[in-house]
């Protein structure tokens, strides 16, 4: 099942690589008019699109990179320090898309849209799991919540990707108007 969700993690960073330059390709001109100070609904909703997408892609790439890091260290570290760096690593590192995200969002003075704002909620969800496995894994050295964090952790994933392709899918096809509130 680990090396599943390994490969499952190493494909959805290249799905969130060709979503992020799909995204770029269809709105480079929404997010410029953005930034200069003009622009539309149209224009918001692309551009929040890809600062969500472009978060996803950094913070997901660095935590997978990161957390198989901390997960790996030297063996003379004790085991309960390991895995409170590597619970403690990845509820921070969540806690920080999400405020990066609502963050960027008002710098740039753009609304977040509702696939934006769909993908935030999956945050808390994601926080509290890793939370609580960590003090599970931590003070109680058990292991009754691993089917659920992987379900967790792979529902989220999957649906924060499935989320952020809806937008370039609807471009790609160009069958129907995106229109988003």
């Amino acid at each position: 099942m680990d090396v599943f969700l390994l490969k499952l993690d190493f494909v959805l960073i290249l799905i969130e690589i060709f979503l992020f330059l799909t995204i770029v390709y269809y709105s480079s001109h929404s997010i410029l008019s953005v930034y200069r100070g003009g622009g539309n609904k149209l224009n918001e909703i692309e551009t929040s699109i890809f600062i969500t997408s472009l978060l996803v892609l950094i913070f997901h790439t660095i935590t997978s990179y990161l957390s198989s890091k901390i997960s790996g260290l030297d063996t003379d570290t004790d085991t309960i320090t390991i895995r409170i760096y590597f619970y403690s690593f990845l509820v921070l590192a969540e806690t920080l898309w999400f405020l990066s995200v609502i963050s960027i969002h008002r710098v740039s003075n753009c609304h977040i849209t509702k696939i934006s704002r769909l993908c935030l909620y999956l945050s808390p969800l994601l926080i509290l799991t890793q939370s609580l496995r960590g003090v599970e894994r931590v003070f109680y050295d058990t292991n009754e919540l691993l089917y659920w964090y992987k379900f967790v952790v792979t529902f989220s994933n999957i649906s924060t990707v499935t989320l952020l392709s809806l937008y370039p899918l609807y471009k790609i096809i160009g069958l129907i108007e995106f229109n988003e509130a």
